[in-house]
Formats: C-alpha cells, structure tokens, sequence
C-alpha cells in the first residue's frame, strides 16, 4: 500500500521549496496539485491539475494508492489547504504531511514581526459578515482576499466600521511583482492590490 503525501510547496518561488519537500516530490510516482505547483514535476510521473474537481482528485488518489502519490499545496499544509478534504476521505494513518513556508509566515517576515498572536481569516469562496468584530476583539488579524474581498474592498468596510487602523498588505510575495506595503485602512482602500493578497489590521 502506498502513502498520500501533503506536500507544501512555499509561497511561490521554487527556491522556497523546502529540501524534504524536494524530496519527498522525486519519491512520489503520482502527483496533483495547481497548475504552478505541477511545474515543479519532473517528467515521467502521473499528473493531476487540480481545479474545482474535487470528487475527480479522490477518484485520482484513489487509483494512485498502490503508488506514492502527492497532493501539492501553495504555502503550508496546515493553513487553509487541501489538507482539510483529504483527511475527510482518507484515513490519517495513510496520510503524511510535509510543511512548507506558508504566505503568511513570509509576510510577517517581511514586516520583522512575529505572528504567534494573529487571528486568521480566509476570504477564498466565502464572505464574512462578522469580519469587523473580529479585527475589534483582537490585536493582530490577518485576512486572505480572494476576487469577491479585494484588499481595497475588505479596507473599505473595516474604514467605514472601525476608523482608520494601522493596516498593511502582502502581494506576489517571492515574485518580481512583490508588493509589501504598511501603512493604514485608508492607503489601502484608494490602493490598487492584486486580489489574492494578505491584508494584517493591527488594532492595538
């Protein structure tokens, strides 16, 4: 019987791809994931791009269990990833996780912060009405934005609700594109972010 592996890929470039992520990818005979993370494949193995075909990516493990099979992730394994679906269907004991370094963890180096004490949210298909509450009851949040919660849009809100907060937001972290900014709600609302970003409201 062969291993489903959760492999995180980093936040973006390859070399934040870690050595024993490496690893355990040259091991693996089958792998799925997004269409950046397949690029890091070398040929010869079995692939699967991993879209909004969740069902299809079961049956694919599932063929795949007499191998070594893969399941890439953006980021870290442990937030807001794949990681969640694969332990609802398949049993842990035949699941092995290797970590990566996660979007967030990279921005909050960029700001020289810890992160320890952040509260965390996700965007990505989902709205969240008690959003302001949140960023009122807690020192540190971090948000995901998504297409439908642009940074813009998420600043905007928490503007009009809470005042003018410290705020900063992380883009393309590890591209050429990267954008670091820090600032407040109000720079960040008149901005212009790519949508899949990393906003932190500091309420202190």
């Amino acid at each position: 019987m062969g291993r489903i592996l959760v492999i995180g890929t980093g936040p973006g470039n390859e070399k934040y791809l870690t050595p024993v992520a490496r690893v355990a990818l040259e091991k693996a005979q089958a792998v799925a994931g997004g269409s950046r993370a397949l690029m890091l494949v070398s040929r010869g193995k079995r692939k699967f791009q991993i879209k909004n075909n969740l069902h299809e990516l079961e049956s694919f493990v599932r063929e795949n269990m007499d191998k070594t099979v893969a399941v890439l992730t953006s980021g870290d394994p442990g937030i807001f990833s794949i990681l969640k679906f694969l332990l609802e269907k398949f049993d842990s004991d035949e699941i092995e996780v290797i970590p990566g370094i996660s979007s967030l963890q990279l921005c909050f180096a960029r700001f020289r912060e810890t992160w320890e004490d952040v509260r965390l949210i996700s965007l990505h298909g989902r709205n969240h009405e008690n959003i302001s509450s949140v960023v009122r009851n807690n020192r540190k949040v971090a948000i995901f934005t998504d297409s439908r919660n642009s940074p813009q849009k998420v600043a905007e809100k928490l503007l009009k609700e809470l005042g003018n907060l410290k705020a900063g937001v992380c883009c393309n972290l590890t591209s050429e594109d990267e954008i670091i900014v820090r600032s407040n709600l109000m720079e960040i609302a008149s901005g212009n972010f790519p949508e899949n970003s990393i906003v932190v409201i500091w309420s202190e």
